[in-house]
């Protein structure tokens, strides 16, 4: 069994044994009642991707081109605009979105705040003129954006910190993604192939610019862990075929 699934299977049973119930949920159901969950909160996650541990179960599918394409929207396109993002992740973004000058907007959030206050320049930049800085943080939660516009949609993985290590002729990146929530049923190896994916790029980007390899180390996730109602019985279907197994 891989990291990931350990991971996996152990905080199933944890959220299951030790969750509890929230209350006054912000989702409810067509006919108006709570959409509940189960929750526990500070997990810490940490894979050594030099090791080969890498952030995927084997339990089941991961829609890791959807999760590409998220990253593309917030990082590379930097947009809020759903019709400027792939058409394979539009259905699962336009829930969220509401009408704003003809098109479909998440608001100000995500790729539209990494533009605005240029983060991704602003940290390429410094990590490679001053690589062991401890302040190469990219934040997506902004307040004072969400009050011009409310109907701007919350960030749920929102910050990352990076932090460099040197070994021999190696610089080592390890990157921490703050998570305030997570459906875990449902996203728990999306979430954090997508920062491996943009470790990857951003170490790419450095041994290119400044002739020195950066290697990608270590990832750390943290986030408040919940399993909502509707996936209740999916993760006892995972339970019995594992002891079926």
């Amino acid at each position: 069994m891989i990291k990931a699934d350990k991971y996996f299977l152990d905080t199933l049973k944890e959220i299951t044994e030790k969750g509890t119930w929230d209350k006054n949920p912000r989702p409810k159901w067509e006919d108006g009642s709570e959409a509940n969950s189960l929750f526990i909160t500070q997990k810490l996650f940490r894979y050594d991707i030099a090791k080969g541990e890498f952030p995927i179960i084997t339990l089941r599918p991961t829609a890791l081109k959807g999760a590409f394409h998220d990253i593309e929207a917030i990082y590379i396109k930097q947009t809020n605009i759903i019709e400027e993002m792939h058409p394979s992740i539009k259905n699962w973004w336009i829930d969220f979105s509401f009408e704003k000058d003809g098109q479909h907007s998440i608001g100000q959030t995500y790729g539209a705040i990494i533009k605005k206050y240029a983060l991704v320049d602003k940290l390429l930049k410094g990590l490679e003129e001053n690589p062991f800085g401890r302040r190469h943080i990219i934040d997506m939660f902004q307040y004072r954006e969400q009050a011009v516009e409310p109907q701007s949609l919350p960030p749920c993985a929102y910050s990352t910190l990076w932090t460099v290590r040197e070994w021999g002729n190696v610089k080592y990146i390890d990157l921490t993604l703050i998570q305030r929530s997570m459906d875990y049923l449902t996203v728990a190896s999306i979430n954090p192939a997508q920062y491996v994916m943009l470790g990857m790029m951003v170490c790419n980007h450095l041994t290119f610019k400044t002739g020195v390899k950066h290697q990608w180390e270590t990832f750390h996730t943290l986030f408040r862990t919940f399993i909502s109602t509707i996936n209740i019985w999916k993760l006892l279907s995972i339970y019995w075929r594992k002891r079926l197994q």
